[in-house]
């Protein structure tokens, strides 16, 4: 035992007197072994847009799917994706990612300081960055390089165990350079596909991170008005391409444009992730309906809810009513949450939605489905998705099930502008009342927030004692609920949407 606690206070001693040393001289010279290679400055004009870039089709989408995000041309016109050295290219600023415990191995930073590059009247200008903390970025000038500036964004060392967290801080990390930026007035940004070796990050989950943050934000117009373009860059050191100095010297302004025709896993999975986060095709949005998570407006993975799982002990039920159930412990589970109506209806919402999810397993939902009472057709001339909600075909013995299915249908565009039909109303008077009881309560779930993306709901052949009891039961509805209703008699009042004449 002494031994133990010997050989710990040792260790801890040697890991203090390291890090003295390195709070003195963070990048000293003498262990600074990077050759001071040339940087020829690469024009931007060489990294092709995202939309000239061609695919083939070689994965299944089904017409079923529905698209988690849908094709913005403005945004996707933003998206820049090559190979090259990151510090050669003539961008406005690029970001260097740091990590936090192990800030000061960066390959990238001990290049620009052996090279002096960071300078600010002969000092370098790394202070700031020795205080920074996980999530927060930084622009500092940089010299003799092919941008002007350098962001260096701080995250953590990855955890499987805590996947969210270390996501939600590279998201951070992220948004951080992007508001650096914009407040320095610079729109043209470059952001490694990878993180360096020296950084304990996941290609794969920085990737799906860095590209959702990107597409979330940009949706912003706050945000895409102020950022022009973004290059999607695949570092290659310079310093990889020459054997010595002399090659170094006679080779001129080198560009390796090679990531559309690479074929490692990286360059896969940056194509892969990037026809699903910026879809330019019919075909690549239905490919994004395999996204794990679209995050909520900031592209964070937040979890709503906490759930206190309450055991139902031994069941005593047969096998076949257990499987006719929701899973156990899901969507019964006790919710809990604060007193604030909003946290409440973000509780409402997540149960809703896990009650979806525990039920498309079990034959409710495939009878649900197979009544066709919500159906999805596409999208309208305005690139809206329109949801289509049939009296006819809806039962009203199982309200509850009812509402998170629709949930379920819509939670693919719910952060998108989306309009909703419900058709014949005048069919029954019972499956009306409670259709329009039930589409009350779906909007009070939604929130203010996911409430103002309805574009409109239209309600078909809706008699005045319908539209009394639809005032009823949404009287304390958010106001957008009533300005985007319309009431309609026939097809050719909605036909603008392109239905199917034959739902009518």
């Amino acid at each position: 035992m002494d031994s133990d606690i010997v050989e710990a206070v040792t260790w801890l001693a040697s890991e203090f007197a390291e890090l003295a040393d390195l709070i003195e001289d963070p990048f000293p010279e003498e262990h600074n072994d990077y050759k001071v290679v040339p940087i020829s400055k690469i024009s931007t004009e060489t990294v092709p847009s995202w939309n000239s870039v061609k695919l083939p089709s070689d994965e299944i989408a089904l017409s079923t799917n529905v698209p988690k995000f849908l094709v913005n041309e403005a945004i996707n016109n933003k998206i820049h994706v090559g190979s090259s050295d990151l510090l050669g290219l003539e961008v406005e600023a690029f970001t260097i990612f740091l990590e936090e415990s192990n800030k000061y191995k960066s390959k990238m930073v001990k290049k620009l300081v052996a090279r002096g590059k960071i300078k600010s009247n002969g000092q370098l200008e790394l202070e700031h960055v020795h205080r920074m903390r996980s999530g927060e970025s930084h622009l500092t000038r940089v010299y003799n390089v092919g941008s002007t500036n350098a962001i260096f964004a701080m995250i953590c060392r990855y955890s499987k165990k805590y996947h969210d967290a270390s996501t939600n801080i590279l998201n951070m990390a992220v948004r951080e350079s992007l508001k650096e930026a914009i407040e320095k007035g610079i729109d043209i940004l470059a952001y490694p596909t990878s993180i360096e070796e020296d950084v304990v990050y996941p290609d794969f989950q920085y990737l799906d991170t860095l590209l959702r943050t990107l597409r979330r934000w940009l949706e912003l117009p706050e945000v895409s008005s102020k950022i022009s373009k973004i290059y999607l860059i695949s570092h290659t050191p310079a310093e990889s391409y020459y054997s010595d100095d002399s090659t170094a010297s006679s080779i001129g302004a080198y560009n390796c444009m090679e990531v559309i025709g690479n074929k490692n896993d990286s360059s896969k999975d940056l194509l892969n992730l990037l026809r699903r986060y910026f879809p330019r095709t019919n075909y690549e949005e239905l490919l994004s309906a395999d996204l794990a998570t679209t995050g909520n407006v900031n592209g964070e993975i937040v979890s709503e809810e906490r759930n206190i799982r309450i055991s139902e002990g031994f069941s005593t039920n047969s096998s076949k009513a257990v499987l006719s159930k929701p899973v156990i412990n899901l969507a019964e589970s006790l919710r809990v949450s604060n007193d604030s109506d909003s946290t409440q209806k973000e509780s409402e919402y997540s149960y809703y939605l896990k009650l979806y999810y525990s039920i498309s397993k079990l034959p409710v939902y495939t009878k649900l489905r197979d009544s066709r009472f919500v159906e999805w057709q596409r999208t309208d001339p305005q690139k809206r998705p329109v949801l289509i909600i049939n009296t006819k075909n809806y039962e009203i013995s199982n309200p509850e099930y009812s509402l998170c299915y629709i949930l379920g249908c819509v939670k693919a565009f719910i952060h998108h502008k989306f309009v909703i039909v419900v058709l014949h109303l005048d069919h029954s008077i019972i499956n009306s009342t409670s259709l329009l009881n039930l589409l009350s309560n779906l909007c009070r779930i939604f929130g203010k927030e996911r409430t103002k993306n309805i574009a409109a709901i239209y309600f078909h052949k809706c008699s005045w004692a319908l539209r009394s009891y639809l005032f009823f039961t949404s009287a304390l509805l958010p106001t957008e609920v009533w300005d985007a209703t319309v009431f309609v008699d026939s097809y050719r009042e909605v036909s603008h949407l392109g239905l199917d004449p034959s739902l009518f």
